[in-house]
């Protein structure tokens, strides 16, 4: 029996769909070739370039995810989950001054997401080694992240102050 593809081959969607139940399997290539077709089909289709990003991540192709959210970014400026992506990938090949970049522009998109200090601060850390990735961790403490409480406790460190966020 013909699936959806084979019907109709310009339909963007099902490619997108393929792509998601090859992705979940963990099948990274055929993945990828469906979202790249996708793209093809659509090119200002943002969401083939965001989760064949997730797809080349899943697959440590670090350099391929960073540029796919880089077009995400290009076609839909206020992605925060696209600059998340794009700071978590250049944090894995040691650019953590451009993460943080990314991480800053993600925090301003949504100031009260714990998970996104969370991020920065482990750049900072990585950085720097100074009191910001601290700071920020703390910051994420304060916004609900238990992780992050848990382990602030376990080095002792104090994090119940309010937080002051915009």
């Amino acid at each position: 029996m013909p699936n959806v593809i084979d019907m109709k081959p310009y339909f963007y969607e099902a490619f997108l769909q393929r792509a998601e139940r090859h992705s979940e399997c963990r099948n990274f290539r055929k993945a990828i070739r469906d979202y790249t077709k996708a793209i093809e089909l659509q090119p200002d289709g943002w969401k083939a370039y965001f989760y064949r990003g997730r797809t080349y991540g899943n697959a440590k192709d670090y350099g391929q995810a960073i540029s796919d959210y880089t077009k995400v970014i290009e076609l839909k400026p206020d992605h925060t989950e696209a600059y998340t992506w794009r700071g978590i990938h250049l944090g894995e090949l040691k650019y953590y001054q451009q993460a943080i970049k990314d991480f800053d522009k993600a925090i301003e998109l949504e100031p009260r997401n714990g998970r996104l200090y969370f991020y920065r601060g482990n750049a900072y850390q990585q950085f720097t080694r100074g009191t910001q990735g601290w700071e920020d961790l703390k910051t994420a403490a304060r916004l609900g992240d238990p992780l992050v409480q848990e382990y602030l406790m376990l080095y002792g460190i104090e994090w119940h102050e309010p937080v002051e966020v915009s």
